[in-house]
């Protein structure tokens, strides 16, 4: 019911945070995947969405990933096997999964958001500041990589 406000149909950008991702892993038995996929699928999936979200903020995984709307591309710190399958073909907006401990070359991550008038403006940093991920979201959706401090993410494609 949320969806249809007007605050939610007229809001400039839609940002949804939760604790996990809506794409399902590899073998797609992850309890809140499933669930979470159940309840958001049909009102955030396809091209165009029945409703139009800019951003999905998420953890779980504990490995920073960030898709790239309507592909399976994802940008990567390390390419590890155990991350969920973040299949962006059929989601028209950016999935940012944050780091957490105990996990790949990060052990710490944080996300810095600000809203602009015509853009948000993402930011992922390492404990000691440096940023590794910089880019931008405008109203249409489109992406724009901005300067980073440090070159760690690499690309993998999902098949």
């Amino acid at each position: 019911q949320a969806l249809k406000t007007p605050e939610f149909q007229n809001a400039k950008f839609r940002i949804v945070l939760c604790h996990t991702v809506e794409h399902g892993n590899t073998n797609c038995t992850d309890y809140d995947v499933q669930n979470i996929r159940h309840i958001v699928n049909d009102a955030f999936s396809g091209n165009p969405a029945p409703y139009k979200i800019h951003l999905w903020l998420a953890g779980h995984i504990h490995r920073y990933a960030r898709t790239v709307p309507y592909t399976n591309t994802l940008k990567l710190v390390d390419n590890f096997k155990r991350v969920l399958r973040l299949d962006g073909c059929n989601r028209g907006y950016v999935t940012v999964v944050n780091d957490g401990p105990g996990f790949g070359k990060l052990d710490w991550s944080a996300i810095k958001l600000h809203v602009q008038n015509d853009c948000l403006e993402i930011t992922a940093m390492n404990d000691k500041g440096e940023i590794f991920d910089h880019f931008s979201i405008d109203q249409a959706g489109e992406i724009t990589e901005l300067p980073v401090d440090l070159e760690i993410l690499t690309e993998r494609i999902d098949n």
